[in-house]
């Protein structure tokens, strides 16, 4: 009897175990075979946005510029990258036997997400779907967040987060419920001045002469970037008691700062290359005069 009984137990053990094992080869198998399709569906994402979208977006969209179309290309692949990372999750949770689609059911998905801990994530697709909807900045322009003292060109725009590179090299990842105020800084053309510092003692029909001669060659020479006619304002005072000769142009938003070092650049050096005629830049300022004469 007792023979029989140790015999009947083993047997129920080898089975049990047999049964288990089974099981988990089946959830190992299910969860690779998960992982697997989860990348190639990634890629294929990745690929069909790297390479086919964008370009049809831009040829169906001919009047929507081309940071636009980036900008909602990565939105719609970030989005479907979140989508597929969460079946993915869900997908291993029912895998290993965890009832979510009853705790969902149950609880609500609002108070799921919630008590996930998912509030702060909620509110960030909720400013990131406001930041894309009304086109508030776009993939490759320049913004400014006051509140958070950053500037720099967007790098991604996603329904999460926003990816800024500054001039110094910095990459900075701003969740989009932090970005209350944005000032958009490559939407419009933009005003430039151009002050040269003058002396009281300045010859002042000798100066206009040599700004008008080189304000009309930069008008011929960066015609692409001007967007009005140069506005030679001429003498200005500044706060400390000083006077400068002041010209505006209005040029190509993200040109500027190029724009202003060549200009300095070009009438400094003109006004370097009249030296010999009565032409003299000394402590900063621009001091122009009429070269006296002496008679033979």
């Amino acid at each position: 009897m007792l023979n029989q009984t140790d015999q009947w137990f083993q047997t129920f053990i080898k089975t049990q175990w047999e049964e288990r094992a089974t099981d988990i080869l089946i959830i190992i198998f299910q969860l690779i075979l998960t992982y697997v399709l989860f990348l190639l569906i990634r890629a294929f994402i990745n690929r069909i946005f790297n390479y086919k979208i964008q370009e049809m977006l831009i040829a169906k969209n001919k009047n929507t510029s081309r940071q636009r179309v980036n900008t909602l290309a990565k939105v719609t692949k970030n989005a479907l990258s979140y989508l597929l990372y969460f079946f993915l999750f869900y997908t291993i949770l029912s895998i290993l036997g965890f009832p979510v689609a009853t705790l969902v059911a149950s609880a609500g998905i609002a108070s799921f997400a919630f008590g996930m801990g998912a509030k702060e994530f909620v509110t960030d697709v909720i400013n990131g779907f406001f930041i894309i909807s009304e086109g508030q900045f776009d993939v490759d322009e320049v913004i400014e967040i006051p509140n958070k003292g950053i500037k720099g060109t967007v790098q991604s725009v996603g329904i999460r987060s926003t990816t800024l590179l500054t001039p110094s090299g910095q990459v900075y990842y701003i969740p989009n419920r932090e970005i209350n105020i944005v000032s958009n800084l490559s939407r419009e053309n933009v005003g430039m001045s151009i002050e040269l510092p003058i002396s009281t003692t300045t010859n002042l029909a000798l100066l206009m002469q040599i700004v008008e001669r080189e304000t009309n060659r930069i008008k011929e020479q960066y015609a692409e970037f001007l967007h009005d006619e140069p506005n030679i304002i001429g003498l200005t005072k500044n706060d400390n008691q000083t006077f400068s000769y002041q010209i505006f142009f209005k040029v190509t938003n993200g040109q500027q700062f190029k724009l202003t070092s060549k200009f300095y650049e070009l009438y400094l050096t003109a006004l370097n290359e009249e030296m010999t005629n009565g032409v003299s830049l000394n402590s900063g300022e621009i001091r122009v005069y009429q070269q006296k004469v002496t008679p033979s």
